[in-house]
């Protein structure tokens, strides 16, 4: 079961971001997580969180935030209450 648990997070996610847009900036995605720019930084430079480097500075896009939260993102000890009111959901 727990190997199934991500595949239904990410559906999850996938219907309750339907509305984020495609392209992130750092502070999109503190926004939409709750978590800090600086804790989405960190994420960027170890390489668990996709991102590019353009004219305007870092992005990601709502398909590589979806695929950090099913991976590492799953993982993280500390969560913060929006990401806690997701995995919620998975029980409801």
């Amino acid at each position: 079961m727990p190997q199934k648990l991500p595949e239904v997070f990410r559906e999850l996610l996938i219907d309750e971001w339907f509305d984020v847009p495609d392209v992130l900036t750092i502070s999109d995605v503190a926004d939409i997580t709750g978590y800090t720019p600086n804790a989405v930084d960190r994420w960027i430079v170890k390489g668990i969180l996709r991102s590019v480097i353009v004219q305007t500075g870092i992005i990601t896009c709502r398909d590589w935030l979806i695929d950090f939260y099913c991976s590492d993102g799953y993982n993280i000890v500390k969560k913060v209450d929006k990401h806690r009111k997701l995995l919620r959901k998975l029980l409801i």
